[in-house]
């Protein structure tokens, strides 16, 4: 009879044990059957559960959240890769009259006044053009670096989301 009551005060004492270290851990992989038991009486495997699948859904809304974005953003370069290239003809077009008109100037062929005046505004012509294309490319640099940062974002999540699904 004495042994008893120690054997059923150990086991009891053993499964408050167990209640008390893992109060929200019930993870199923730690083993052991008052483990579980305590876990089962406690709902701690439910509010794993529960828990991991808000994980989840959060991972799942931030990834489709980087998708859109990324779509936003690659949509966008290609628009300014298009206005880029647009800008760039003008420019080599704009530089080619200005070479037509120095050489005009240069040989002496037409009215050298009208022609220092074409040549004048052609060169500012130039000069704009040049700065448009600058502050494109620049613009495509960003959104490329942000498309990137987008890039190892996303990978983030797929190995949060595949470390998280595979537990």
């Amino acid at each position: 009879m004495w042994l008893t009551r120690r054997l059923a005060v150990a086991v009891l004492g053993s499964w408050l044990v167990g209640c008390a270290t893992m109060a929200g851990d019930c993870d199923p992989t730690g083993g052991g059957i008052f483990r579980g038991m305590a876990c089962s009486s406690t709902a701690g495997f439910d509010r794993r559960i529960e828990n991991r699948q808000a994980q989840q859904t959060s991972l799942l809304t931030k990834k489709a959240e980087l998708a859109e974005e990324q779509s936003r953003l690659e949509a966008q370069r290609d628009d300014l890769t298009r206005d880029l290239e647009s800008k760039q003809a003008e420019y080599a077009r704009a530089e080619r009259e200005l070479a037509s008109v120095r050489g005009r100037i240069a040989s002496g062929r037409g009215n050298s006044a009208a022609l220092a005046a074409e040549k004048k505004r052609l060169e500012g012509e130039v000069a704009r053009r040049g700065g448009d294309v600058d502050a494109l490319e620049k613009a495509e640099a960003q959104r490329r670096a942000r498309i990137a940062e987008l890039e190892r974002e996303q990978a983030t999540l797929n190995q949060e989301f595949k470390a998280l699904t595979e537990r």
